[in-house]
């Protein structure tokens, strides 16, 4: 068994900064409180989702902002059901992350392939 430290209230401040400090934390806890106001558990999928947001706002979220269309985005159909809100919240955590790194994993993808080119070219020359 994991032990958690105890978080008080007089915590909380601190709390906020360290969430605000990672746009992905700041972002769940956005939504989730956005969809618990107004939703469920079990959330069986998307458009169980419908009520906790005007779908002619665009909502601010960092940085950026997020249209509700765009949810179906963040919620693949793989993540439905969601029991928790423990799952909510990974499933949110998990869905900024992934769009957080994605220009990360272009680079990536982009330097594998110039990489492989340059072997390529490199290998043409030795013959």
């Amino acid at each position: 068994m994991r032990l958690r430290p105890i978080i008080t209230e007089a915590d909380l401040s601190l709390v906020l900064d360290v969430i605000r400090c990672n746009q992905s934390l700041e972002r769940a806890l956005y939504v989730a409180l956005r969809i618990e106001r107004s939703t469920e558990y079990p959330i069986s999928s998307i458009d169980d989702l419908k009520p906790a947001f005007n779908y002619a706002e665009r909502f601010p979220l960092g940085e950026g902002s997020l249209r509700p269309q765009d949810l179906a985005t963040i919620f693949p159909d793989a993540a439905f059901p969601i029991e928790s809100r423990d799952e909510l919240i990974t499933q949110l955590i998990m869905a900024f992350e992934r769009e957080r790194m994605a220009p990360i994993k272009s680079l990536a993808e982009q330097q594998e392939s110039s990489e492989v080119f340059f072997d390529a070219v490199q290998d043409g020359k030795k013959d």
